[in-house]
């Protein structure tokens, strides 16, 4: 294969991350302007996942309008915990039969959230993962321009 060609590939990739991360930044900010209605929790559990960190899971109806929804979404980045008693912790307030905050997009009432706050450090951490990605690039893409130059 062509280096070129294989340079090309995982610079489209790591564009792909980049617009990834802009979008889940988008989608927290828009969610600061969604409004918000009373849901049910319907389950609850905390569950240890293939990452090794606990992972909060929480299902819960809502309405809007007269229709009713189901969604499982907590958050915008699916953050795990250390420990399961932390992860524990965070699941008292949604606990099956609690009354929570749902907050949902008005255009598309399904999509919806019950933590809209996103950590700074998750975008950076995010956004430095993508110009690593893009930095052989830009490099290979330099020396292959100044290599043609000089021929």
């Amino acid at each position: 294969m062509n280096p070129n060609l294989g340079m090309l590939i995982f610079g489209l990739f790591s564009l792909l991350f980049a617009n990834i991360v802009f979008q889940a930044w988008n989608n927290q900010q828009q969610s600061k302007r969604w409004p918000k209605t009373q849901g049910k929790v319907i389950e609850s559990s905390v569950d240890l996942n293939i990452r090794k960190t606990y992972s909060l899971n929480v299902r819960y109806t809502y309405s809007v309008n007269g229709d009713r929804y189901i969604s499982n979404r907590f958050d915008f980045y699916g953050h795990g915990y250390a420990s399961e008693r932390n992860a524990m912790a965070q699941q008292l307030p949604y606990l099956v039969g609690s009354t929570i905050t749902v907050y949902y997009d008005p255009r598309k009432p399904w999509n919806a959230v019950l933590n809209r706050y996103v950590p700074i450090g998750w975008y950076f951490m995010l956004l430095l993962m993508s110009a690593g990605m893009l930095a052989p690039v830009v490099t290979e893409l330099r020396n292959s321009l100044i290599t043609t130059a000089i021929k």
